[in-house]
């Protein structure tokens, strides 16, 4: 049986409502009126050990605001149940703000993508970058490219790139599984990765134009 929620606590709830609902996380200034909104800071920030320690009320408060995990205890933030719900109500947030633990979970990781909740690639951990089906699935499933979808309008563009490739796993390097990344588009309907490896290849890449 669900345990309900004192009335302090249910109250706080439906303060991380409103404050969601109303942006008071949001910094604004608007001309015309000459009003500004300072950001608020949010409800569970000073919020006691009681209240981000109790699973039920931490669960109830990322079903509404991803971001509450932020603040939720380190126990909690290990919790599957609990970062999954945050995770279906903010994907970033929910795995962003997840246990070290979980960030290394490839069951986590492939539920995730399944579902399709966009999670951010570089809070994969990177124990799990070698494995090339996850990746793989990865990208294919959310059009995800960290190249700058091979079009290099600054001078330090293409710089930054042929770094990114130090930094990224190393099947990123394996040419059978670069002819497979060239097949996929990314958010932009681009072949982001055919035309980054093709630009990086060349010794002098033409900058402003899209290689044929």
């Amino acid at each position: 049986m669900k345990k309900k929620l004192n009335y302090t606590k249910s109250a706080l709830i439906t303060e991380i409502k409103n404050y969601n609902d109303q942006m008071k996380w949001d910094s604004y200034y608007n001309e015309e009126s000459g009003y500004s909104h300072t950001a608020e800071p949010h409800p569970l920030e000073e919020a006691g050990e009681a209240y981000l320690d109790e699973k039920g009320f931490i669960l109830e408060a990322v079903k509404i605001d991803g971001y509450s995990l932020k603040y939720a205890s380190e126990r909690l933030k290990n919790n599957r149940t609990i970062v999954k719900q945050a995770i279906k109500n903010f994907p970033h947030w929910g795995f962003e703000f997840s246990s070290n633990n979980l960030k290394k979970d490839k069951k986590l990781v492939l539920w995730c993508i399944s579902n399709k909740y966009e999670i951010n690639f570089w809070d994969i951990d990177k124990t799990l970058w070698e494995d090339k089906s996850l990746i793989y699935k990865y990208i294919k499933t959310f059009n995800f490219s960290p190249f700058r979808s091979g079009v290099y309008y600054y001078k330090n563009e293409l710089e930054h790139d042929k770094k990114l490739i130090n930094r990224l796993p190393s099947c990123f390097k394996d040419k059978n599984f670069i002819k497979k990344l060239i097949k996929i588009k990314d958010k932009s309907n681009n072949f982001a990765f055919k035309k980054a490896y093709r630009l990086m290849s060349q010794k002098n890449p033409k900058r402003d134009k899209w290689p044929r």
